[in-house]
Parts: structure tokens; sequence; C-alpha cells
């Protein structure tokens, strides 16, 4: 029998007050609340960013910088860190790592692993007395930046430790100097200056018309062809400052700079300078006296300067010895250049600033080299102390 309309009203009440009484916690008292929830954790502390600057040199700083190994032929990237204490972290494109431990000045380092000894200028140029079993050799490293074909228009002074006679690693390293002329990536023009002159006597620069260009290379800096084939040139810009480094596939090595004349230097000015030198074998000559192993610290004072004559002279002293008089000519035997008279306490060389920081000195009237490491040949590569 279905039940009366009343008692399904009634029903209904009853299913009513039942799910109601559920939603309330069931039976419970009605003065009762349910539980607040639990707090959300707090969130972890962000981690403090690593520096991105030497704790030892504020001109080292992190990013990808270019690694150029005559010796080695060799041009490759490091890429710079710092850790949380601010100590310089590498890592090679080889895949390898080190890192920096700084020396006794601010801005000189050995390598952890190696005891390669590195030295760092301004804007970041370094140089590196890498060590090779028994023997060091030296590099130069610098921020790694993009370029273009326009970036290497005018007509740039030159100096290179070049691979005698028909090249090849097994040809001793010797001097040539003078400029190269380029447009559109072209090579048009360059000089050849004599490099038997004891700089006493007027310098001849000859011309001559090199069939050379350079293209980007998508791995950076230039590709050479026709007489540049096989070379890379990277390009590195400080402020108004551009520096070439060309690298030929026997480990030639040649540095450009925009020629410019170079002022007088007033009487009295001092400079301190970390150096590298290169002997004819392409390896770094060491000295008890070297600051780090294959780094060696020259001072200069300049006591005259004649600015109609171009001679100045100054104090000059390597290694903590006694200071020896030096006669230098300015913007000879071009525009930018200087050469130094031979004295008994200094050999004749031609000086070549590249930047503010970086300049390469090389001997003129050097004795020939027949192999690597005879001759009595030099390329010094000397970076200021920031």
């Amino acid at each position: 029998m279905s039940p009366s309309h009343a008692q399904r009203l009634r029903y209904l009440a009853a299913a009513t007050a039942a799910l109601a009484l559920a939603a309330c916690g069931g039976g419970s008292d009605g003065d009762s609340e349910s539980p607040a929830p639990a707090p959300a954790p707090a969130p972890a502390p962000a981690p403090a960013p690593l520096p991105t600057v030497s704790a030892t040199c504020d001109q080292l700083t992190s990013g990808t910088y270019r690694l150029i190994v005559p010796a080695d032929a060799e041009a490759s990237t490091v890429s710079v860190t710092m850790d949380e204490s601010g100590t310089p972290q590498l890592a090679f494109a080889d895949g390898s790592t080190d890192s920096l431990k700084a020396g006794s000045e601010a801005c000189s380092f050995t390598t952890a692993k190696n005891a390669d000894s590195l030295v760092v200028g301004k804007g970041g140029v370094a140089l590196v007395a890498a060590k090779d079993d028994a023997a060091r050799y030296p590099a130069l490293m610098f921020p790694e930046q993009a370029a273009d074909v326009a970036d290497l228009t005018g007509t740039w002074n030159r100096i290179a430790w070049q691979r005698a006679g028909d090249g090849g690693t097994n040809k001793p390293f010797a001097l040539e100097y003078g400029t190269i002329s380029i447009a559109a990536g072209s090579v048009t023009g360059a000089k050849f200056c004599e490099t038997t002159t004891t700089a006493d006597t007027p310098i001849n620069c000859t011309d001559a018309a090199p069939q050379a260009s350079f293209a980007a290379n998508a791995s950076g800096g230039f590709t050479g062809a026709g007489n540049a084939a096989g070379m890379r040139n990277f390009v590195f810009k400080s402020g108004s400052e551009t520096l070439q480094v060309w690298l030929d596939e026997d480990g030639s090595v040649s540095l450009l700079t925009k020629q410019a004349a170079l002022g007088t230097p007033s009487v009295g000015a001092k400079s301190s300078s970390w150096n590298v030198q290169a002997s004819t074998a392409g390896a770094v000559v060491e000295a008890a006296t070297d600051t780090l192993p294959g780094i060696s610290i020259s001072t200069n004072t300049t006591t005259a300067a004649d600015a109609t004559t171009g001679i100045i002279t100054r104090d000059s002293s390597s290694g903590g010895a006694e200071p020896v008089s030096q006669t230098l000519r300015n913007n000879v035997p071009l525009p930018g250049m200087r050469v130094r008279r031979g004295t008994a306490g200094s050999s004749p060389a031609v000086m070549l600033p590249l930047t503010s920081s970086l300049t390469a000195v090389a001997r003129l009237n050097a004795s020939e080299a027949t192999t690597p490491g005879t001759g009595n040949g030099f390329l010094v590569l000397s970076v200021s102390k920031p």
C-alpha cells in the first residue's frame, strides 16, 4: 500500500533534518567549530647571489674569455665564474676545470691544478705563463666580444712573433712589424719595417700588398682567406681602444692596434708592469726574481722628454735590479711606435702600445735563430698593474 501524502511529507522532513545534522558534524554539540587549517610553511630564504667580481681583482669578472696560446696554435674559450668567496673558477672548452689562487699582489694568480701563472690588467686583459712539463709558454686572455667586419677597418700598427722561413711548428719565431690597412674585410696594403736595425739610424719600412681578407666565423672572431688562409682573428674593444689578435695555424701571432701618434710622457711619470717574455722557441724566459714563475716586474720613471725631437729618457728597472737609463724615440719608425736605443744595459727594441694596459716589445738586430731557442731574439708582452 502506498503511503499517504501526509506520511510522505513527514518522511521528507525527517530526511532533511538528518542531512542537516550530518552537515553540522553529526550529533556533536552545536557550539563546536571546525579546526583551523595548519599555517603554510614559510618559504626557504633565497640563496645569496654569487659574486661576479674576483675578491682580489676588480678587473677580473665573470664571463667568457678568449684564450690565445701560440705554442699550441690554440684559440679556445674559458668560462670564468666566482664561487661564494669570490674565488675565480675556470671551465675550459675541453671540459676541464680549474680555479685561481690569489698571489701576493692584487690581480696576480696561480691556477690550483697546474700552477700556471696569471696576471690581469685593465679591462680584464690577462697574461699567462702556462706550465707544460719542464717549460712554460705564453698565453693571452681577454673578454670575448662580438665584432663585425666594420671593426677591422682602418690602418693598424702590427707587431708579430712569426714562424721563420716558410713557417711550420718546427721553425723558430722571429720579429715582424709594420702596418696593415683593411677596408670592407680585405687587406688593402701593408708596410714591413726593418728588424736588423740598431734603432740608431733611420728605420726603413717597405710597402707591400698582401692578398688577404677576413669573414665572420660562427664560433667567434673571423677566419682569414688568401694570404691569411687558416688564420683566426679576434677583436677586443675597451672604450675607444681596439685590439686585434691574429693566430696562424703554425702558432704565429700578430697583435694590432689602430695607428695613432703617441703623446709625450710627463717628466717624473712612473709605471709598473708585469711581463711575460718569449724566446725564439716560443717558451717563457724564467728568472729567480720573478714575482710568479715566468712573470717578471718592471718599473719605469721618465727623466726627460722632448716633444719636438721625440726623444725620451727613462730609468728602467727589471726584477728589482738597479735602474738603467734608456733612450727612446717616440713615433718611430711609424706613428704609434717607439724604438729603444741599444746600450750596454739594454738591447735595441721596438715597442708598440696596444691598449692603455697592454704593450708588446721585441728585440731589434737579433742574431739569427737557426732552430727554436737559438739566437737572442725575444717578444715581451707587458701589462700595466691596475
